[in-house]
């Protein structure tokens, strides 16, 4: 379970549902097992320090982003300086909702999103939580209100699309619902809930992977090292090509290009690097991360 074996950036993994990564400390590396969730309401953090026997869990209910004020608990813990820890615009947005209704909370949040005070971090989640809450509470209208200002505010996000989608869906607007689904698969094609409600309301478009030659996919085969001891290798079966990383199962890649892949078992694509036609390495994309790895000899 603490094994690393999923990269998400530099010396950092994801184990078997947990994330192992280190800390760098005046007195060298530590090693670090943590997690974070929440639900509507609260949220947590995690942090474990195997070698010290230290344990950090931070809960709250939504005003503080327990993931830095964790970090910076376990800081002092080993010594270290701490970073000030931040908020989250979850609950001054709550309180707007409960005072003034769906507009309230939109305008709190944009006036927040446009010019965040010092320590607080605005993201996608803020609303995306009292979206579902509003859902639960079965005000269809007000959270449809609420996800599409959080669409506004991050175009470039796919999870938004999809909650959006879920909630107009949940309102009868099927062809919204599909229009926004379509957004959020395009954006993340190893979204398995989106194709799933997009092919059972009839919208999933044909197939727009490109069909490649056995030259152009072997043109990518290899082994691949993104961190020492950690190597994709790429290799062609039949009409496809197989991905295996260090220490996991083989999994499928599908091509949109030549040099431009994506994996559906996980939101991640990988783009080939060439230089005068020859594959001289390649950049995982996942989780936010642009990971390299050259190709090996």
């Amino acid at each position: 379970m603490e094994t690393p074996h999923v990269p998400v950036g530099g010396a950092d993994f994801y184990g078997y549902g947990v994330f192992v990564d280190t800390v760098r400390t005046a007195a060298g590396p530590r090693v670090r097992i943590s997690h974070g969730g929440g639900l509507s309401g609260f949220l947590t953090a995690f942090d474990r320090y195997p070698a010290e026997g230290y344990v950090v869990v931070v809960t709250d209910n939504g005003n503080l982003a327990p993931a830095p004020l964790a970090r910076s608990i376990g800081a002092l813990l080993l010594g270290e300086t701490p970073p000030m820890p931040t908020r989250t615009a979850l609950m001054p947005v709550s309180q707007a909702l409960a005072a003034g209704g769906a507009e309230a909370a939109i305008a709190r949040f944009r006036a927040l999103h446009e010019r965040p005070p010092e320590g607080m971090i605005v993201g996608h989640d803020d609303l995306n939580q009292l979206g579902y809450a509003l859902l639960r509470q079965q005000r269809t209208a007000d959270a449809v209100a609420l996800f599409r200002a959080n669409v506004e505010a991050f175009p470039g996000e796919a999870n938004p699309y999809d909650s959006l989608g879920e909630a107009l869906l949940a309102a009868r607007d099927t062809a919204g619902a599909a229009e926004n689904y379509l957004k959020a698969y395009a954006m993340n094609p190893a979204n398995q809930n989106a194709r799933a409600v997009l092919e059972r309301i009839g919208a999933l478009p044909p197939s727009t992977d490109a069909v490649l030659s056995p030259a152009q996919l072997d043109a990518v085969t290899g082994s691949y090292a993104l961190a020492p001891g950690f190597v994709l290798r790429i290799w062609r079966e039949g009409d496809g090509l197989k991905l295996q990383a260090t220490g996991q199962p083989a999994v499928d890649l599908y091509p949109r290009s030549p040099t431009e892949f994506y994996l559906k078992i996980v939101p991640a694509s990988i783009t080939f690097e060439q230089t005068d036609g020859r594959t001289t390495g390649l950049v995982l994309h996942q989780n936010g991360m642009n990971l390299p790895g050259p190709r090996q000899p």
